[in-house]
């Protein structure tokens, strides 16, 4: 496949010149962090932070940029479990490129089989994106007990279908798959 590039508006390809003396004002406050910027994200990562202060700040980053970067179509999240905080174009995701995929290779000739496994709260967008795709008029009845989505790890709530508790129960469903033996997931 081709690289496709999106469009941005002003304040998209702009927000950086905004985030970045915000991210670096918290980074010079708080021992322990990192920023690692890249073409449409920033995140400022706290897990070498002392863990209290490294959650106090974060937070305190995230309303900031919050504030101060409202409106010019980026998204601000917080991460606990990762323990970092991540500034990102909006409409770019996992699920924007995976429903762009599945899209592509259905245009090419039928889909037999889907598998999308994430593991944390930015897999949900793929996760999302693939069932929507995949239980669409064009794909349901193909792939109907052909879908698999699968989370990893303990969750509230996931738009997976399945949960693997860990990435050796991932590897062993991959076994599984390859082997063509039954095992059993929770769903």
């Amino acid at each position: 496949g081709k690289w496709l590039k999106r469009e941005l508006s002003p304040a998209q390809e702009r927000w950086k010149d905004t985030a970045r003396p915000i991210f670096e004002r918290f980074t010079l406050r708080t021992n322990g962090v990192y920023m690692s910027w890249q073409e449409s994200a920033a995140i400022w990562c706290y897990h070498n932070a002392d863990p209290d202060y490294g959650r106090f700040q974060a937070r305190q980053l995230t309303v900031a940029l919050k504030e101060q970067l409202k409106g010019t179509g980026v998204s601000v999240l917080h991460s606990l479990s990762k323990c970092q905080v991540e500034v990102r174009i909006g409409a770019i995701n996992k699920g924007v490129f995976a429903d762009a995929a599945l899209t592509e290779a259905h245009a090419g000739g039928p889909v037999d089989f889907v598998l999308a496994i994430g593991d944390d709260d930015d897999d949900e967008y793929m996760l999302s994106a693939v069932t929507a795709r995949a239980s669409g008029p064009a794909m349901l009845e193909r792939l109907r007990g052909r879908l698999f989505t699968v989370a990893v790890g303990s969750k509230d709530y996931s738009h997976a279908r399945f949960v693997c508790e860990s990435s050796r129960t991932v590897l062993q469903l991959m076994q599984t798959l390859r082997d063509g033996r039954d095992a059993s997931f929770r769903s």
